[in-house]
């Protein structure tokens, strides 16, 4: 009797892991298991245009990744307008700096939940039309909120045409987030302006109401910085004038590579009104 037929006859445990071994083989052949879909990581393709930092000015190629559920938003306001805001704005215990310009505040919201959030729509309108509009979000100074609401997605947006990944500082926590991309945005057409949020959407629609002319497309910069001590993201659009050539592109870039660290600070709160030099607050738009 050979080797194999004497361990059979002698191990049971040996001939009970065999058999099951053969009958899952057999099942995942004829059944096969769906693999997960885990996010990755960006992978640029092609070469770096402006050249700083990992990632920045490349085309950035992502697995599309499911929308997170939009907020329950529980009120949303739109206050009268007023003189504007200019220089360093304070918000949700944050400070941010508003690029050159007087921004009007459009929409102000809250989300319900036990983690309520805070979302502030600015336009800046000039001769009736808007050259730049900002939404800010953070969750409430009270609530005590850490890290991203449903993780960093806007740090992997699959539609975005330039983005960088600011590494966090060693020992620093593992909700430490920080980013920013350039998408691109359309906001005349009513099934894209559909898609959008809901407080977006509405300033969007008091624009409108105030007869202000929006442009078709729009180049939207997303910035995003999350902690131990809560998170904070400003989505800013500005025109798009990539018809004008790649030199469009590479300005708006150069200006958001100059602009991030003003916005790291706001963060942090040691933002300072010498830190928003004309040549930094001035943006392409």
């Amino acid at each position: 009797m050979s080797a194999i037929g004497r361990l059979w006859r002698r191990a049971p445990a040996w001939r009970l892991t065999l058999a099951a071994a053969v009958a899952a083989t057999g099942l995942a052949v004829m059944f096969p298991p769906s693999l997960p879909s885990w996010p990755l990581l960006p992978r640029p393709a092609g070469s770096a245009a402006g050249g700083a930092g990992a990632g920045a000015g490349t085309a950035a190629h992502y697995l599309p990744q499911p929308d997170p559920p939009a907020p329950d938003y529980g009120t949303i306001e739109s206050p009268p307008v007023g003189a504007g805001r200019s220089g360093i704005l304070p918000f949700a215990g944050r400070q941010v700096p508003l690029p050159a310009g007087t921004w009007q505040e459009l929409v102000l919201a809250r989300s319900g939940g036990a983690d309520p959030v805070q979302v502030t729509v600015f336009a800046r309108i000039e001769a009736r039309r808007l050259s730049g509009l900002m939404l800010l979000a953070a969750p409430d100074p009270l609530s005590a909120a850490a890290g991203p609401v449903a993780g960093p997605q806007p740090c992997y947006a699959a539609d975005a045409i330039a983005h960088q990944l600011i590494p966090a500082a060693p020992n620093q926590s593992l909700l430490a987030h920080e980013c920013w991309t350039i998408t691109p945005f359309d906001l005349t057409d009513p099934a894209a302006r559909a898609r959008q949020d809901n407080v977006l959407r509405a300033g969007l629609d008091r624009l409108d109401r105030m007869g202000v002319a929006v442009p078709e497309h729009m180049l939207g910069t997303r910035f995003l910085r999350s902690d131990e001590s809560g998170w904070l993201t400003a989505l800013l659009l500005l025109p798009d004038r990539r018809d004008e050539g790649p030199a469009a592109l590479r300005r708006l870039q150069d200006w958001v590579k100059h602009f991030a660290p003003l916005f790291h600070k706001g963060f942090d709160g040691t933002l300072v009104a010498a830190d928003l030099t004309p040549a930094v607050a001035r943006d392409p738009g």
